[in-house]
């Protein structure tokens, strides 16, 4: 993992290198959608999330995990591609960059999408691993000390409920910070109104 994501922030730094402004937040965020990415496509085919050798490096025994993650690297960089070749047709424009008052917002309707998805994911979790378990019997089993079973449990539920809720908010995220800081433009250059929904979040 760690070697295709020097190269492909290379790749990503060499396509944005025109355009300096935000270079360095611009990179981190098409790391961290990297990383994501890839540990989704590692939990799909039920690869080892914690598996160390194959986060820094990949030998023949972690093949598989190294091309899952060209594959993500290759979606990212494609995404990134038709952005920067949609921005100079002028079809997107920058329209608004974020205040501190509007950052606190952004950041606490993450929080918010984060905690509703990882409420969603951990209920659903339980009920197909635990079976029909009462939530007082749920509060006993985590008052309990930890063992090896437990632990395995908690492993499982990094990667399954919490890895989930994070994706989901990371793509929430994602979405409203594009269109509230971005207008759609399709002839002659002339904005399209953001919709009312962003501009009462963030104007």
């Amino acid at each position: 993992m760690l070697l295709i994501l020097i190269l492909f922030t290379l790749l990503s730094y060499i396509s944005l290198r025109k355009n300096q402004r935000k270079m360095i937040s611009r990179l981190l965020f098409l790391s961290a959608s990297y990383i994501l990415l890839s540990f989704f496509l590692w939990r799909s085919f039920d690869r080892a999330l914690l598996n160390i050798p194959a986060l820094i490096y990949s030998p023949i025994n972690n093949a598989q995990n190294m091309v899952l993650c060209a594959i993500a690297a290759a979606i990212i960089f494609c995404l990134l591609q038709i952005y920067i070749f949609v921005s100079n047709k002028g079809y997107f424009v920058s329209s608004l960059s974020f205040n501190k008052r509007q950052w606190l917002t952004f950041v606490l309707l993450v929080l918010f999408a984060f905690a509703g998805g990882l409420i969603y994911t951990s209920s659903y979790w339980t009920m197909h691993d635990m079976g029909n378990v009462r939530f007082d019997q749920i509060i006993y089993i985590m008052s309990q000390s930890l063992r090896d079973t437990d632990l395995l449990k908690i492993r499982e539920f990094i990667v399954k409920p919490l890895l989930s809720a994070v994706g989901f908010a990371s793509a929430v995220g994602v979405f409203v910070y594009f269109f509230a800081t971005h207008q759609l433009s399709l002839r002659n250059n002339r904005p399209i109104k953001k919709r009312k929904v962003f501009q009462s979040f963030f104007s």
